[in-house]
């Protein structure tokens, strides 16, 4: 059976903004037009369901139901303990964000990418999607896109990933669903994961995010910013060193900051440079016994010591907080009913920093040396995700930390930089990056200025350790924290120091032994960036009342 655009359907047509990618990677429009929708069905080998709202379902070649919802306002029902995802009802899996494309994993169709937080362990869910301003819904069958693994084999991955994942335990994992809706021109507002009937309430979905098309822009991922170690004068300079280097966009999630810090992300959003994402960490707490998971506090944004270093002082601000889900990692000793000394239940949470929660009442603070609980590798991911998704109408997407700059050599700007190196190597998925440890324990060896950036120039050489790198959206399928994905028959290239360094500015890692005597050589390429990084700065305190940091000069 032939699906034919209705009334409303054709009213509804339009040229929907969805990427696609031309044979130089830049992304172009694509117009959608009214097609037989009973295609997906036939290429996907499964049929479409019509979806009655009493939870019944019948077999359907391609047909669209009227929708009508029980409740248009009010906070929903199944989710008001969250803030910023969507639980799937009756799962422990949460949604964050439904971006559209046009390419994977079915060509030329619409693709709703859904990021999601699961605890899963079933992967047999339904999409609802709500379509033509939601007085339609469309039901089909929901396909695992990617699985996040926190040891990933390129050769026999879809066997042996999976099978590493179980030595690598994590309660909640960082996933990405799609829903793929026939291109017919409707267009599509919201969309639901269910394992049993579709909701009711509009407030139960999420809305469908269409990317933005940049062609030539440079977009910048910038993970997730959180706790009370970020630095708003060093982030004001990171800022500014980035609009400088000609970076258009940044997108970072914010999972609770400083007031001072706040100031300076609005500052920056009112600008139209940073999207800035509220962002949790919602899931169950875990047990897991510390003989088998030593826990650290993770994801020092400006370089700072990690709090779990062995004989390291306690952070007196850290010793107020539960810490669960990874972004800060704290292990808390409980009293057990086998006796003061018995380990069996120690437990490690892993999320968010809850300020309302006194330690003090209920366990000791635990830091212990060691590795990351496998648990922060998602949540440091999940972030990647979503931006590898919602940047992909960027024609280049820069994956770097807020300590860390990408340093042209030969160019005054990134962009310039990526151009001259396309050429060069025109099957080029991205680059990847050697490099440059700036020190703040080697102190600074400029005094003259109160911009950090400028003061710590004593650098390391070149080294291949912590690569980052920026990647073309249009010619690869996923990223990491370290690495990406091409497509095929695109490449990764590793360009020289001699093009471009990363310039990481930070505190000796613990398990370093180099971070004695300050090296002699000192890098002043950011002085290019000096007059203009001193102006801005200039404007940015004054709006944003934040004052300059005091200079040690006895260092």
């Amino acid at each position: 059976m032939q699906h034919h655009c209705t009334t409303v359907e054709k009213r509804l047509s339009h040229a929907t903004p969805l990427y696609d990618s031309a044979s130089d990677g830049t992304p172009v429009l694509e117009d959608t037009t009214c097609r037989q929708s009973a295609r997906i069905g036939q290429r996907n080998n499964r049929p479409i369901n019509r979806i009655h709202l009493a939870g019944t379902t019948e077999l359907h070649t391609s047909r669209y139901d009227v929708w009508r919802p029980l409740s248009t306002f009010g906070p929903s029902p199944s989710n008001s303990s969250l803030r910023y995802f969507k639980a799937v009802k009756g799962q422990d899996t949460f949604l964050y964000s439904a971006i559209a494309n046009n390419r994977e994993p079915t060509p030329g169709e619409l693709n709703i990418i859904i990021t999601a937080m699961d605890s899963t362990k079933t992967d047999r869910f339904h999409c609802c999607v709500l379509l033509a301003n939601d007085k339609n819904l469309f039901r089909t069958t929901a396909d695992v896109f990617y699985n996040h693994y926190v040891t990933s084999v390129p050769v026999f991955g879809s066997i042996l990933n999976p099978i590493l994942e179980w030595f690598k335990y994590a309660p909640t994992k960082a996933k990405q669903y799609s829903c793929v809706v026939p291109a017919n021109g409707i267009h599509a507002t919201h969309v639901m994961l269910t394992s049993s009937s579709c909701p009711a309430s509009v407030e139960e979905y999420l809305p469908i995010v269409y990317p933005k098309v940049v062609p030539n822009g440079l977009a910048l991922c910038g993970k997730t910013a959180f706790g009370d170690k970020l630095d708003p004068n060093k982030l004001m300079e990171w800022f500014e060193v980035q609009r400088f280097l000609g970076v258009d966009h940044i997108q970072i999630m914010d999972a609770g900051n400083r007031k001072d810090v706040r100031k300076v992300f609005k500052y920056y959003t009112d600008m139209g440079l940073l999207e800035l994402l509220p962002f949790e960490l919602p899931a169950t707490n875990s047990r897991m016994s510390l003989n088998k998971y030593a826990c650290r506090w993770a994801l020092r944004p400006w370089g700072g010591r990690t709090a779990g270093r062995a004989g390291g002082s306690r952070d007196a601000s850290l010793r107020r907080l539960i810490t669960c889900r990874g972004l800060a990692q704290v292990c808390l000793t409980w009293t057990s009913p086998f006796g003061a000394n018995s380990k069996w239940w120690n437990d490690c949470f892993v999320a968010i920093v809850d300020s309302n929660v006194d330690l003090g009442q209920q366990g000791e603070v635990q830091f212990i040396s060691g590795k990351r609980l496998v648990q922060f590798f998602h949540d440091e991911s999940f972030s990647i995700l979503d931006c590898r998704q919602r940047l992909a109408g960027y024609t280049y997407v820069l994956g770097i930390d807020m300590d860390e700059v990408l340093m042209p050599v030969q160019n005054q700007d990134v962009k310039t930089m990526l151009k001259d190196q396309l050429t060069l190597h025109p099957d080029a998925a991205g680059f990847y990056f050697w490099t440059q440890f700036l020190l703040y324990d080697w102190g600074p060896q400029n005094n003259d200025s109160d911009i950090s950036m400028l003061r710590y120039l004593y650098s390391m050489d070149p080294i291949w350790n912590c690569k980052k790198y920026v990647y073309l959206p249009s010619r690869v399928f996923q990223a990491r924290t370290h690495e990406f994905t091409p497509r095929a028959p695109y490449q990764t290239h590793i360009l020289p120091a001699s093009v471009g360094t990363l310039h990481h500015y930070r505190l000796c890692p613990t398990h370093w032994s180099t971070c004695g005597d300050p090296p002699s050589v000192t890098d002043r390429k950011i002085f290019r960036v000096a007059d203009v990084l001193k102006e801005r700065i200039k404007e940015a305190r004054k709006a944003t009342g934040v004052t300059p940091e005091t200079v040690n000069k006895s260092r």
